[in-house]
């Protein structure tokens, strides 16, 4: 019948399959990749976690679908490169805001040698519901217990753990005393060494207390004193990583709190782009233990402000990166829950304004718009309209350039009736955003938009429409 091959093709390694083909492999590494992808989408972003995970298995299914009916199954080395190379900042840091209402969004990710036995343990429930009620059940041999045989050590200690349907309940099952003892044994606070990795597997499943999270917490603390300048050998940003997850799994507020001290200890140290990603991330999902709403969004800005406060000055790109990661955060926010601004700012002021290397300045629009300048002076021309004046357009090729070296968005420029020019970030979805004019006498006006509401700013010279005033505020409205 077609219920006794649907469960024979699922119960069995290889999915039915004679050609090496790995379908719980490929079919775990897509939907990570789909999720990401939808997490920095805004129409995605908002919406609740799970649907994000509904909507990136259905899509992994029919992206898997086609590969097996074509025929061009991928490499696996070369298809789980691909597959880092294209997972971004953005859509991590919306799986981290998640923590908030899903506590093991993370911890409870799915590997692909978890998912054939998440499968068959949801199999064999349903087969003894059925049971239970006298219907008939197709005899399958993978789905009988004691036939079963996982195909990895790591598959084995797997089952039984929750997976990516559960992730919103909390473990409340205390550890058994012969795990207690000897887990107890192993948590000497240590900064190389500490069982982060084992926690956070254990946290999946029961609930730590005790002298547990009283070790967690010295060695978070210890953390913050540690090197981490051994580049990608270092141990400490995974570790913080693994820490926070720990924490948001636990619900644990002192636990996050001694993250937090850690990474804002670390922040002098740092010297790696991606050690600035990995704690900001640690720093989102650990928040989730202080709650939601309001305590989570005024602790996280605090820890947020901390940081940038630290971060090494110029020559280092650090400030600019973590900048990034916070336009990110906002890109995946509401406004009403941007907890980043007063951090953004004073990352703004300690970035280089002229970075060192080539490819990371952030004007990449630049070219763009100058030449948009230019095509809506040619066809103001051509309609008969009034012209810029020559200050004007000057002053506005000028403005760029400064705009061009704080600004990683790209405007919208366009001539006015009157013979202004406009430069737009608005953001008509958020409500927020910032508009500039540049008059004819190469004044300027600034407008900012948050939530709705708008703030004006005249300035009489169009330099001074990037001071600190004004920047903190075109900040505050997202722009960056």
């Amino acid at each position: 019948s077609i219920a006794t091959d649907a469960i024979r093709r699922l119960a069995d390694e290889s999915f039915g399959r004679s050609d090496g083909f790995d379908t719980y492999a490929v079919l775990s590494e897509i939907t990570w990749l789909v999720l990401n992808r939808i997490g920095t989408l805004q129409s995605g972003a908002l919406q609740a976690g799970y649907w994000r995970r509904m909507g990136a298995w259905m899509q992994a299914s029919l992206f898997v679908g086609h590969l097996t009916r074509s025929g061009s199954l991928p490499e696996m080395d070369q298809f789980r490169e691909f597959i880092e190379q294209h997972r971004t900042i953005g859509g991590w840091l919306t799986q981290c805001v998640d923590a908030r209402r899903e506590p093991l969004v993370l911890a409870g990710r799915t590997p692909p040698e978890r998912l054939r036995s998440y499968v068959i343990e949801r199999l064999l429930q349903v087969r003894w519901r059925h049971e239970g009620l006298g219907h008939r059940v197709p005899e399958v041999e993978g789905l009988d217990p004691e036939c079963w045989r996982p195909r990895s050590d790591r598959e084995a200690s797997g089952a039984g753990l929750l997976g990516p349907l559960d992730v919103h309940r909390a473990p409340t099952k205390p550890l058994p005393n012969e795990w207690s003892d000897a887990l107890a044994r192993e948590m000497t606070p240590a900064v190389e060494g500490f069982p982060w990795s084992k926690l956070v597997a254990l946290s999946r499943l029961h609930a730590l207390e005790g002298e547990h999270r009283e070790a967690c917490r010295a060695a978070a603390r210890m953390l913050g004193e540690a090197d981490c300048s051994g580049g990608g050998d270092s141990v400490v940003p995974g570790a913080l990583v693994n820490a926070s997850q720990v924490a948001a799994a636990c619900h644990d507020p002192l636990l996050a709190d001694a993250i937090a001290d850690a990474i804002a200890g670390l922040a002098t140290k740092l010297d790696e782009p991606w050690h600035v990603r990995a704690m900001t991330g640690a720093l989102v999902q650990c928040a989730a233990a202080h709650g939601d709403g309001s305590a989570w969004a005024e602790w996280l800005g605090e820890r947020f402000a901390r940081v940038a406060e630290r971060l090494p000055a110029p020559p280092s790109t650090m400030s600019v990166i973590f900048r990034d990661c916070l336009d990110n955060l906002g890109h995946i926010l509401p406004a009403a829950e941007w907890t980043h601004l007063q951090a953004r700012a004073v990352a703004a002021c300690i970035a280089p304004s002229s970075p060192t290397r080539e490819d990371s300045l952030p004007n990449g629009w630049l070219d763009e718009s100058l030449s948009d300048l230019d095509a809506e002076c040619e066809a103001a021309r051509e309609e008969g309209l009034d012209l810029p004046s020559e200050t004007a357009l000057q002053s506005a090729r000028e403005f760029l350039k400064a705009l061009a070296t704080v600004v990683r968005q790209s405007p919208d420029v366009a001539t006015m009736a009157d013979g202004a020019i406009g430069i737009d970030f608005r953001n008509q979805t958020t409500r927020g955003g910032a508009w500039f004019a540049i008059e004819g006498d190469g004044s300027g006006v600034c407008y900012t938009l948050v939530n709705g509401d708008s703030k004006r700013f005249i300035r009489a010279r169009h330099e001074e429409l990037l001071d600190d005033e004004i920047r903190t505020a075109v900040a505050s409205a997202g722009v960056g």
